[in-house]
């Protein structure tokens, strides 16, 4: 299984401010729960199952199934 890289998660958290974009009109967009992608943002959640790993691949953490969109969930 596949781990969050403690590089990848300073790049993602720099990337909202770089786009300008706040980390819960992100997850709201993604049909995510904000709470949720604050957790996996800040290491708390290792997004090894459910909608933790879901965040995760669509943050480009850990890789996805190749033939799937991972921004919403099913």
């Amino acid at each position: 299984m596949a781990r969050i890289n403690v590089e990848r998660l300073a790049l993602a958290r720099e990337g909202f401010e770089t786009r300008g974009e706040s980390i819960v009109e992100w997850a709201r967009k993604n049909q995510f729960h904000p709470d949720t992608v604050y957790a996996i943002l800040g290491g708390r959640n290792k997004g090894s199952r459910g909608e933790g790993h879901h965040i995760a691949v669509a943050l480009g953490l850990k890789p996805g199934p190749a033939n799937s969109s991972v921004s919403k969930r099913d």
